[in-house]
Order: structure tokens, then C-alpha cells, then sequence
């Protein structure tokens, strides 16, 4: 083939290129972000890149404000407050790096990118700390603080100690909850010693009644978007431990009785209609619902019905757990 006929293909090449990017437009939709926090106020959509696992990906929430529903990322399946890690299912969303303790001081970027709070420093007086290198989700801790306020106002105590949370020192696995930000393992820190929540010794009168400080926060951790998910140790140290994963959801996985947030998922994915959960403490009735994420497609549309606030989760598996209420007109 002469270089004149190369050249000319060339051109022609170019050409075309030119012609199909002039007829591209830019998507219609109102782009949603994923986290659990609810904002009222509309979101300029971000610069996506299409990848399997983005790195880094931190995202505010935002209300429908389109008749054409709203689009998340579909990358971003991959963070959230609903994120199912266990011994089969890793975290799936590389953070930059899961840093040595001696580092910490030095790195402030690596945790605002992770929108991570340091409870050292942030933290209310309504609680204690095991270690000054302790940190949570950004959306997390406000309603970890309410809770710790309720629990002061109703015991009297200010003997809960945060042993364990955000994983810092590199050495945990990436099949362990704490390693979304959003778990939380706590005890009782009292006389120079550790007991657990559960403990028969260190019991708290509320309204008349006797019972565990477990007790309590079983029966309160819901309203503020905690689930209980177990104990964790042996004897007096024992670590109870709660998984942030907001109101709708925390109220919904009561109902399921579910404490795991991988068999929350599988439910929701497998029975895909909408299921309704009431929060009778704010007269709100929220619609749930699953959409797998699109693998062909930068982004992923949801059908949300305008004006709606609304929370958007990925499951760490193949798509997004929306959960809505219609506010009041």
C-alpha cells in the first residue's frame, strides 16, 4: 500500500472520529452519589471514569430533582453503608492504604478522601476511648454521638469504651466489617477494668426497670441507624459490636431479623419488589428497593419518583440498595 493511500485512510479515520463525538450529549439525568447521608440541595454531577473497582470514590447524597430519575455511578456498587464483607466477600473498595499506626499523624488526606473522623479530638465527653487511633464514617458518627448522648441521659453512665472500629494498622483482613468505617466494637470500661456490655455486674435501672447495658442498646440502637450484630471475645472483655447502616435499613433488617448485612442484601435482591418499612417515631414510610448495577453502562439509572429523599448504598456485589419516603407537601 503507497503512502499516499495510508494518508488518505488516515484522513478519513480522523474524519469519522470527528463526526460520531459532535453527536454525543451529555446525560439528562440527575446524577446520584452514594453514601447515607440525606441532603436536600441539588449536586453538580461528578467526572466518572469507568472502572471495575474505582479507588478513592467518596460521594455526598443528594434529593431527586429530575422526571427522569436519578443515575449513580455504576462503579461505585462498591461503596456505601451496606456493603456485605465476610469470610466470602471482600472489601472491595481500595483505599489508598490501610496505614501503619506510626503513620497516621502524617496522612489527614488519606482520611479526609475516606471521609473518616478521628473520635480523638471530635469525640463528645458522653464516652471513652481505648485508642486514640480510632476513627468512623463521616455519616456515622453524628449518630453514633446521638446514641451516646440518648444512653448517658438514660444510665447515667459514661463508662462505654470504643476498642475497636476503622481499621489503621494495616494488619486486619479485608473480609472484616471494620474495614468499611462503619463498624463499631464496644465495652465497659470501669474501675480499672474491662466488662462486657452484657455483664450482670454492671447492670442500669431505666424507668424503673433493670437490665443490661446490652439490653439498652438493643432496644435503642435501631433509631439511630445502628443494627446489633453480635459478641465478639470471652469473659469480661467481651466486645459488642454494631454496624452503621442508617434508619431504613437498620428498622427493615429488625423486622427481617437479619443482623448481617450480606443476608439484608440477598433478600432485598432476590424478592426485588418494593418493600415498605415505617418509622412510626417520624411518621415516614420508606420504600427499599434493589437495582443491579449496569456493567454496560458508566452509569446506572434508578427510578425514584421526583421530589423523593432518598439514600443510595452499594452492596460491595452487583448493584445498589435505594431507600425513599415522599416528605410532606
Amino acid at each position: 500500500m503507497g503512502k499516499k493511500t495510508v494518508l488518505i485512510l488516515v484522513f478519513l479515520s480522523a474524519l469519522l472520529l470527528m463526526v460520531s463525538c459532535s453527536d454525543e450529549e451529555p446525560p439528562v439525568q440527575t446524577t446520584a452519589v452514594v453514601s447515607d447521608l440525606v441532603v436536600t440541595t441539588p449536586w453538580t454531577t461528578p467526572e466518572v471514569e469507568k472502572e471495575e473497582t474505582p479507588i478513592n470514590l467518596s460521594y455526598a447524597l443528594t434529593t431527586n430533582q429530575s422526571e427522569d430519575g436519578i443515575t449513580v455511578p455504576s462503579a461505585s456498587f462498591v461503596s456505601g453503608t451496606l456493603l456485605a464483607i465476610n469470610d466470602e466477600t471482600s472489601f472491595r473498595y481500595k483505599v489508598a492504604s490501610l496505614l501503619p499506626a506510626n503513620k497516621i499523624s502524617s496522612s489527614v488526606s488519606h482520611f479526609k478522601e475516606q471521609n473518616l473522623i478521628r473520635l480523638y479530638g471530635n469525640k463528645s465527653k458522653n464516652y471513652l476511648l481505648a485508642s486514640s487511633l480510632v476513627f468512623i464514617k463521616e455519616d456515622a458518627f453524628q449518630a453514633w454521638e446521638d446514641l451516646m448522648a440518648a444512653f448517658v441521659t438514660d444510665t447515667g453512665k459514661k463508662t462505654v469504651q470504643v476498642v475497636s472500629a476503622y481499621v489503621y494498622n494495616g494488619e486486619e483482613s479485608l473480609y472484616s466489617p471494620f474495614v468499611t468505617g462503619y463498624s463499631i466494637a464496644i465495652n465497659l470500661y470501669e474501675d480499672g477494668a474491662n466488662y462486657s456490655l452484657a455483664s450482670y455486674e454492671k447492670t442500669v435501672t431505666v424507668n424503673g426497670k433493670t437490665m443490661t447495658c446490652l439490653d439498652w442498646f438493643q432496644d435503642h440502637c435501631v433509631r439511630y441507624g445502628f443494627v446489633y450484630t453480635g459478641l465478639e471475645g470471652n469473659q469480661a472483655n467481651t466486645l459488642a459490636t454494631f454496624r452503621y447502616v442508617g434508619i431504613p435499613h437498620a428498622l427493615a433488617m429488625q423486622r427481617l431479623d437479619y443482623v448481617d448485612t450480606q443476608e439484608y442484601i440477598k433478600f432485598l435482591r432476590y424478592y426485588s419488589q418494593t418493600h415498605t418499612v415505617t418509622d412510626l417515631e417520624n411518621s415516614l414510610i420508606w420504600n427499599i428497593d434493589f437495582y443491579p448495577a449496569d456493567k454496560e453502562e458508566v452509569l446506572t439509572k434508578i427510578t425514584i419518583p421526583k421530589g423523593a429523599v432518598y439514600t443510595v448504598s452499594g452492596n460491595n456485589v452487583d448493584g445498589f440498595i435505594v431507600a425513599y419516603y415522599m416528605p410532606e407537601s
